[in-house]
């Protein structure tokens, strides 16, 4: 195992004896990640999925993009044997239809099991374009699906944002293209089979020229409405960057009661403009963008910014020089951004978490953050709500392996903290807690409040229904409190 990752994530073990939010989960992989060598050389995660039946698939590439790799893995970390080869498989595009992997990539899980995996490649012939690839359930490759199991979406120098599997099992291609010196945004739907779903804008394809200054998509999101969004960035002559949005109603036709008939011009602009975007409950787009030092971002449903959000719709994040890759919404709202520094420094890979308003959640990781110890690629969020997060061991420190790892995440709201045969309020406090017992008082009981690092800062008796915790002495942050087989969470502010 590469050592550097090893340091540094189990350090993350040593913060905590419960299970802080943001900390390693034990229970995957025995120390909370996997790290899966194929050739030993360069291989690279960049995507994720967790299945129905909650084992975990891992797509990218091995040998600087000449082949394919795919791993799925039990839900405890251990590699899934009845996949591919012992949990593993190989898929040279190169040999087999000409290709290379050039940059990012997408993964899915139909609803009859089968695996959608896509990405930006190279052929032979110099041309740049998106590919998709299905596998079946036991990771060979589905041949049922385009052409011996590959569907191309070809417009020109083509490179793919993301994908989206839609309720109806379709699927849907977002990104760019380049024809001469002309950009242009690329929304293509497919049918389940990987045919083209002609019903959408023309044979199934629609393109939007934005201008002759080089153009990048941000992720697809999928209204609830079925209308898609795309967010990009578009350069003018001066080199300054703006963030656009575009919105698509289900036939491809652009929505022209959004914005000025389909198009929103945001008041983003800079010279450096990078970032992802996700759709909160209330149809409200949250962005988390670098301009010069990142920011987070947020607009009504109709692409106007939210004044009610910080200030005149922006926040700035209290992390300079920090590139936000990967935007999350847990259940609550909560913001969850994964990102990079500058440089290549080991832990230089970051997760951040956010309060709905765009406060750092100081309940996450240390003080709201979980640096990581190796380079991240996607991040998801299981059923159980805990985090998944792929991506690969550092370039410059050995040899570069599959990582993924696993942090713990209870998405239940401190103030409503009620465990079993308890009710602990108010919570968040200035310090004066109260822990009543909701089945009367009847016999002693010990509890203890510790620090996250699993310091005893109480220990005591309960011998009435309501039992004050007195932590006004303590610094702002978080504890815990244990009492019989229930653990609380105290945050103090």
């Amino acid at each position: 195992m590469n050592k550097n990752i090893q340091l540094i994530l189990l350090s993350l073990l040593s913060m905590v004896i419960y299970s802080q939010d943001g900390t390693l989960d034990t229970a995957f992989g025995g120390n909370g990640f996997v790290v899966t060598d194929f050739y030993g050389e360069h291989d690279q995660s960049h995507s994720i999925i967790q299945q129905s039946d909650g084992k975990i698939v891992s797509f990218g590439f091995a040998e600087y993009g000449n082949i394919d790799i795919l791993a799925r893995y039990l839900p405890n970390g251990d590699l899934d044997v009845t996949f591919g080869t012992n949990g593993k498989v190989v898929h040279d595009l190169d040999s087999d239809h000409g290709y290379i992997f050039y940059v990012d990539t997408s993964l899915h899980q139909q609803s009859d099991g089968k695996i959608i995996t896509a990405a930006t490649y190279l052929n032979t012939n110099g041309e740049q374009d998106i590919i998709m690839v299905r596998y079946l359930e036991n990771g060979n490759i589905d041949t049922s699906f385009g052409i011996d199991g590959l569907v191309k979406t070809h417009f020109g120098v083509d490179e793919i944002a993301s994908t989206l599997l839609l309720p109806d099992g379709k699927i849907v291609v977002g990104g760019t293209s380049t024809v001469g010196d002309s950009r242009y945004l690329l929304v293509a739907k497919y049918l389940s089979n990987g045919s083209l779903d002609i019903s959408f804008g023309v044979n199934g394809m629609v393109t939007s020229y934005i201008n002759d200054y080089p153009t990048y998509a941000f992720p697809l999101v999928l209204q609830p409405d079925g209308k898609i969004l795309i967010a990009y960035r578009k350069q003018e002559s001066n080199n300054l960057r703006t963030l656009m949005f575009q919105r698509y109603l289900e036939n491809g036709q652009l929505d022209t009661s959004f914005g000025n008939a389909g198009t929103v011009t945001t008041n983003i602009v800079a010279g450096l403009l990078y970032g992802t975007i996700a759709l909160k409950s209330n149809g409200n787009i949250l962005a988390a963008i670098r301009l010069g030092d990142p920011i987070l971002a947020q607009f009504l449903p109709n692409g106007e910014p939210d004044i009610s959000f910080g200030t005149n719709g922006r926040k700035s994040i209290d992390v300079p020089s920090r590139i936000p890759f990967k935007l999350l919404l847990d259940e609550n709202e909560n913001i969850l951004i994964s990102g990079n520094e500058f440089g290549f420094e080991i832990g230089s890979y970051y997760l951040t978490r956010f309060d709905p308003d765009g406060e750092l959640d100081p309940t996450f990781g240390s003080n709201g953050e979980t640096i990581l110890g190796f380079e991240s690629g996607e991040i998801i969020m299981q059923s159980d709500h805990k985090i998944l997060i792929t991506g690969c061991t550092y370039w410059y420190s050995g040899p570069v392996d599959f990582v993924i790892a696993r942090l713990n995440n209870d998405v239940l709201d401190v103030s409503e903290s009620q465990l079993e045969n308890f009710v602990l309020y108010p919570n968040p406090s200035n310090g004066i807690f109260t822990l009543k017992s909701m089945s009367g008082f009847t016999s002693e009981m010990t509890f203890v409040v510790t620090d996250v690092s699993g310091k005893i800062l109480q220990k005591s008796t309960i011998t009435d229904i309501h039992t004050d915790i007195n932590l006004s002495e303590a610094s702002n942050g978080l504890y815990f409190l244990k009492v019989s087989e229930a653990t609380f969470k105290l945050l103090k502010n």
